[in-house]
C-alpha cells in the first residue's frame, strides 16, 4: 500500500510507548507536526481502544487515529491524513469523529462524571449530530478519552449511554429524511425552492428532534408555512424601506 499511515500502530496493545518516544526525539515535530505536543491523556486514550485487526475490522485502526487526533481539531486531522495517504474513507470519518468529539465530548464527559445520562433531547441532538450510524464509534472513541482523563465515569454509565444513543438513533426522528414532510411538500405548500427550503427543513428538524411527538405532517406544513409568510412578509417591508430611502 502506498498509505504511510499503517506504521502508527504496530500490532501491540499499548503504542503510547512507541508514540511517546517519537513525540520526545522530534520525530513527530519534523514529520506529523500537528502531533508535536500531544499530551499524555491523548496517548493514553490510544492505548484503551483495541489493536488493529484484520481487513474485516478496519474501524479499529479509524478509531485510534481518531483519538490520537482528537485534539487536533477537525482540519488540522484532515491535512494530517491526508500527508499520511490515509484513504479518502479513514479520513472522513476520522475528521467526523475528532470534529464531533471536539462538539460534545467535554459537556457528554461532565455530565456522565456527575452520575447521569444527558436528558433525552440531548441524546437526540448528539445522535443527529453524530449520525446513527457512527454512534457506536463516538462511544469508544469518546469511552477511551474518558478513560485515559482525570474524571472518573462509571463504565457501566457509559455502557448505558451507549444503548440509549442507539435506541434514541433507530427509533426517533434524527434526520430530515425522517420528517413526516420532505422538500417536495413544502413547495406545494407556497415555499420556494432553494436555500430557504433547505434551511426550514433543518428548522423543521430541529423542532422534532426537541419532541419528536411533533412529527406530525399537518403540524409541520402549518409551522413552515406561517414562518414562511412571517419572512416574507418582513422581506417585503425591508425592500419599501430601502425603496422609500432611495426615493
Amino acid at each position: 500500500s502506498s498509505s504511510r499511515s499503517g506504521c502508527f500502530f504496530p500490532s501491540i496493545s499499548t503504542p503510547s510507548t512507541a508514540l511517546e518516544r517519537w513525540r520526545t526525539s522530534g520525530a513527530f515535530a519534523s514529520l506529523v507536526p500537528a502531533l508535536a505536543s500531544v499530551p499524555d491523556e491523548v496517548l493514553k486514550a490510544v492505548d484503551a481502544l483495541p489493536m488493529p485487526g484484520p481487513p474485516t475490522r478496519p474501524l479499529r485502526r479509524v478509531l485510534r487515529f481518531a483519538a490520537l487526533l482528537s485534539g487536533c481539531g477537525a482540519k488540522a486531522a484532515e491535512r494530517t491524513l491526508r500527508d499520511l495517504r490515509a484513504s479518502n474513507q479513514e479520513i472522513a470519518v476520522v475528521t467526523s469523529l475528532v470534529d464531533r468529539w471536539a462538539q460534545h465530548g467535554q459537556s457528554c464527559g461532565d455530565m456522565l462524571a456527575s452520575g447521569v445520562l444527558p436528558p433525552a433531547p440531548e441524546l437526540r441532538r448528539l445522535a443527529a449530530s453524530v449520525g446513527r450510524l457512527r454512534v457506536t464509534a463516538f462511544v469508544r472513541l469518546a469511552a477511551a478519552r474518558w478513560h485515559s482523563g482525570s474524571r472518573v465515569i462509571a463504565p457501566a454509565l457509559v455502557r448505558r449511554l451507549h444503548r440509549t444513543l442507539i435506541a434514541t438513533a433507530f427509533r426517533d426522528p434524527i434526520e430530515i429524511a425522517d420528517l413526516a414532510v420532505d422538500g417536495d411538500d413544502l413547495r406545494r405548500a407556497g415555499i420556494a425552492a432553494g436555500p430557504a427550503l433547505g434551511r426550514m427543513l433543518a428548522h423543521l428538524l430541529e423542532w422534532v428532534i426537541a419532541d419528536p411527538t411533533r412529527n406530525q405532517r399537518d403540524a409541520l406544513l402549518a409551522i413552515a408555512t406561517a414562518e414562511w409568510h412571517e419572512t416574507r412578509d418582513a422581506r417585503i417591508d425591508d425592500v419599501r424601506r430601502e425603496r422609500g430611502m432611495n426615493g
